[in-house]
């Protein structure tokens, strides 16, 4: 009996088993060291490069030894040379005899394969691998009752966004992202941000008739443009025409319009510092590409909702392959990424001449609409549901008080417009309706005795006069006249700050440097035992945070558009959609570190694109 050796570099138990032949071969002892799992069940080891896989089949065959028992095996592998791979494997105390591997599809270089063990296995034996460029062994323990051995890989329900997705808070976000979870940087989710992009699921099961039987043009094209540019992406597959488990619903990847890009692990984590670049670039060229859904590494991106992106906690933590679907037009390499050359929407909506503004194809109306033309949708997005999308030059922007619309599209569902929600007020000791005004005899809008309209659930700062509804006035601040000098404000409570890990004073404001009160590096205040977002400084300390320190008079800005810094006064142009009107083109100035929209002359040099003029 053979002792296992564990190899550190992949954090795993395999063996190879190089030597071992025919039906007498002695049995293989299952290895005490712990192997990386994914999920429930599931194992992981690879062959790395070309000279790994020569390696192993020096003396013909390559034997891999999980830490366990297994039913199936999930194989991905580069093969330029369309090589004829044969596999055993091991069952109790004999091998099998060899068979042929056989792939799920005809992809010619990207490959992939599902081996079924007759029952219990304990070792895999490959020949026939010496020209291999990569592989990727999935060990799957489990036997699923009537499906795909396969692991379930699929976003259940992101149409309906019934998904395995949570939003966090904050503070757990944070949490989460010091520990190594994908974490879209700030530009790279105002991207994401800029345009609505419509999610198209898969068809019904059906026994599988509605399976495409490969990837799709599109798929194919985008799967070899981020591995050959991107040295994380090792191989991708995509293909399989499988139903969702526990769903009448299929696949994605039963469409050919889903990709599963590989990034192997690194010490039995996700490799953040080379797949978060790919997951960022997909976010930021969206709607060039036609991505309509990304899942990386226990984040998902979802182009249909709002936010976008929020945890996944299915059951693949997707941390050694991106998930990326595409949407229809996508697939058949319709979309700006695939055609080329798009010529940018005039300035403002343009006019005289400018080329044709794109419609955009609407899920709940099932056609496509003309640029301009408002639609109401009885989903979750754009902060509610019985919300308005327009369509803007071929992708969707939430519409807001819709004065930009062209027709109008309500939804039946919906009915009249949902009611605006009252605000709960401690001056008044209870709900107000939307639309009323409250004075607050407490420091609060600039100073006491200020005023605060309820709007729709939340209070924004108003003068006197300008309400809706009803003002409610404060006896306290309709009594004589205030002195000249106001006493100060009776102390309240203090109130607990994350940021600083311990109580400030009521008034002290902290500067957060997460996303909150509208942005990052925003400032909230400490108001009696609560936090209020504020901007203007108050009565008590500012705890400024260090990452949102403002850069010095004149210094440089970095700009990812030219892929470095310009200096204090120049100005760049950038080819996606940012500053005014979220349109391309627009110009940003570096101002003392920021850059900033204006599409004036700076004091410095202009940085025109090459796709602008």
């Amino acid at each position: 009996m053979r002792k296992l050796l564990a190899l550190s570099a992949l954090g795993l138990g395999w063996l190879a088993l190089g030597g071992l032949t025919g039906c007498s071969d002695p049995p293989v002892e299952v290895p005490e060291a712990p192997a990386v799992e994914v999920g429930t069940d599931h194992e992981l080891a690879y062959l790395l490069d070309a000279d790994a896989a020569a390696a192993a089949f020096a003396n013909g065959t390559y034997a891999v030894v999980p830490a366990r028992a297994f039913h199936a095996i999930d194989l991905r592998y580069v093969d330029p040379a369309g090589s004829a791979l044969e596999y055993q494997l091991l069952l109790g105390e004999v091998w099998t005899d060899w068979a042929p591997v056989v792939p799920i599809d005809e992809e010619p270089v990207h490959r992939g394969a599902v081996i079924e063990a007759p029952s219990v296995a304990y070792a895999l034996r490959l020949r026939g691998g010496n020209a291999l460029e990569f592989a990727r062994f999935e060990f799957i323990a489990e036997r699923a009752p009537e499906g795909s051995p396969g692991f379930d890989d699929d976003p259940h329900g992101a149409e309906s966004h019934e998904d395995d997705a949570v939003q966090l808070s904050a503070e757990v976000e944070e949490k989460v992202a010091r520990q190594g979870r994908w974490a879209l940087p700030p530009a790279t989710r105002s991207a994401g941000e800029a345009r609505a992009i419509p999610y198209t699921g898969a068809p019904s099961w059906s026994g599988g008739r509605n399976c495409s039987g490969g990837l799709t043009a599109g798929s194919r094209a985008l799967g070899e443009y981020v591995v050959a540019n991107f040295r994380g992406a090792r191989s991708f597959e995509g293909y399989a025409c499988r139903q969702i488990r526990g769903s009448s619903g299929m696949s994605v990847h039963g469409t050919g319009r889903a990709l599963d890009i590989f990034v192997p692990l690194s010490g039995g984590q996700a490799d953040n510092d080379l797949g978060d670049p790919i997951a960022n670039w997909l976010v930021e060229h969206a709607s060039e590409i036609g991505v309509q859904l990304i899942i990386w590494d226990r984040t998902i991106w979802s182009g249909s909702r709002s936010p976008r992106d929020r945890q996944y906690t299915g059951e693949h933590p997707h941390h050694d392959h991106l998930h990326v679907e595409l949407t229809p037009a996508a697939s058949r390499r319709e979309t700006p990424f695939f055609t080329g050359g798009a010529t940018p929407p005039p300035a403002n909506g343009g006019g005289g001449g400018g080329a044709a503004q794109a419609g955009c194809d609407s899920a709940t109306l099932g056609r496509q609409v003309p640029h301009g033309t408002c639609v109401q949708t009885s989903y979750e997005r754009c902060g509610g549901t019985c919300q308005w999308s327009r369509c803007d030059d071929g992708g969707w922007t939430c519409a807001g008080d819709r004065g930009d619309c062209g027709e109008q599209v309500g939804h039946a569902a919906c009915g009249a417009a949902p009611a605006r929600r009252s605000c709960t007020s401690r001056s008044v000791g209870g709900e107000v309706p939307d639309g009323d005004c409250v004075q607050m005899d407490y420091d609060a809008c600039g100073g006491t005795c200020q005023w605060a309209r309820c709007d729709d659930g939340g209070w924004t700062c108003t003068p006197a006069g300008t309400c809706d509804g009803a003002s409610h006035e404060s006896p306290a601040c309709a009594a004589a006249p205030a002195p000249a000098e106001p006493p100060p404000p009776a102390a309240g409570a203090a109130c607990n700050s994350r940021t600083l890990g311990q109580s400030v004073p009521h008034g002290d404001r902290v500067q957060m440097a997460y996303d909150a009160c509208g942005g990052t590096c925003r400032w909230a205040i400490c108001d009696d035992g609560d936090w209020i977002c504020r901007q203007e400084t108050g009565d008590g300390q500012d705890h400024g945070h260090a990452q949102c320190q403002a850069a010095p008079a004149g210094d440089t800005c970095y700009s990812r558009t030219l892929g470095r810094s310009v200096p204090h006064g120049d100005r760049v142009q950038m080819a996606y959609a940012a500053c005014q009107n979220n349109r391309r083109c627009n110009w940003a100035v570096c101002d003392d570190g920021e850059f900033r929209c204006s599409n004036e002359a700076g004091t410095g040099a202009d940085h025109g694109h090459r796709d602008c003029r």
